[in-house]
């Protein structure tokens, strides 16, 4: 918990509030287990604005009903817990310490209230798969042994988005256009040892559609070249087994957000006698390469 800082309280453009029996209402931060940062009231017990340590703000417009001091809703994955909350030295904002090791500056932007303008992230363990994506190749998917995957910038590798969705860690991904002609939205595609794979726009960091049927992790995945467009896409597992996924059911390029369908198989077979490590999908789309720890490359 913290005080909202006067010069904060100012630079949000939130209102002065009124003091009963002498004792002024004040405006104070709270973040905790649910990975959400809120400013509430103390003569209402109103939350006036919140934001999920991953997500885009949401500002609770005077006379809404709000959320009462103590509700809150369903928590989020343990490692976006905000631990540690304190004022920035400008006292232009707050700075979040969370459980996954990230640092997180929400500062004000004029009279817009406090915006995530910052994340300061470390590596949570080894990185084990990344792929260039966008059209321009400006951003890098990043897989490194966690839950979450990162979407970071070229650029000053600063991180500008997280692919929050598996319950397990995630193990492998690609990236691809959808349609390459054009700059078009970018797909990412991603494995797990929660048995699934997941289908995504990069930008929005929406969860398109999901893939279940393996009965062990998926070591494995990619897209079908040159693009996903009423495509396909392939996964592979330490179940052994080689998945091709139908990926025309997915939502068209600015549809709202929603659940992720749920993808279909369009063919399976039994492909090595060990753990899968590696799938490339020919050019022409009409060879698969994988690679096991059988020891052996087969077409």
């Amino acid at each position: 918990v913290l005080l909202l800082p006067p010069g904060l309280q100012a630079h949000t453009g939130l209102p002065s509030l009124p003091k009963k029996s002498g004792i002024g209402a004040v405006y104070f931060v709270t973040a905790g287990e649910g990975g959400t940062v809120k400013v509430w009231r103390s003569d209402t017990g109103k939350c006036v604005w919140e934001a999920a340590s991953g997500g885009k703000p949401k500002v609770q417009q005077e006379g809404d009903q709000g959320e009462e001091a103590g509700e809150g809703s369903e928590p989020q994955k343990a490692g976006w817990a905000v631990e540690y909350i304190q004022s920035l030295p400008s006292g232009k904002g707050v700075l979040c310490a969370t459980a996954d090791a990230r640092l997180l500056a929400f500062e004000s932007r004029g009279h817009e209230t406090l915006v995530l303008t910052k994340q300061l992230i470390g590596t949570n363990d080894e990185v084990i798969d990344m792929k260039f994506s966008g059209s321009d190749n400006s951003k890098i998917i990043v897989v490194s042994n966690s839950e979450q995957v990162r979407v970071q910038e070229v650029d000053g590798l600063g991180c500008v988005g997280f692919l929050q969705g598996h319950s397990d860690m995630v193990l492998c991904c690609d990236a691809c256009q959808e349609d390459p002609s054009d700059s078009s939205r970018s797909l990412v595609l991603t494995g797990s040892k929660d048995q699934s794979m997941r289908v995504w726009d990069s930008s929005s960091s929406l969860c398109l559609g999901v893939g279940q049927g393996h009965v062990g992790a998926v070591t494995a995945v990619a897209f079908a070249r040159p693009g996903p467009a009423g495509g396909w896409a392939v996964s592979g597992g330490a179940d052994k087994l080689l998945k091709v996924w139908d990926l025309s059911p997915l939502p068209g390029a600015g549809a709202s957000a929603q659940s992720p369908v749920k993808l279909r198989t369009k063919a399976a077979v039994a492909a090595h006698d060990k753990d899968i490590n590696a799938i490339s999908v020919a050019p022409n789309n009409q060879l698969l390469c994988t690679g096991s720890q059988d020891r052996t490359a087969r077409l």
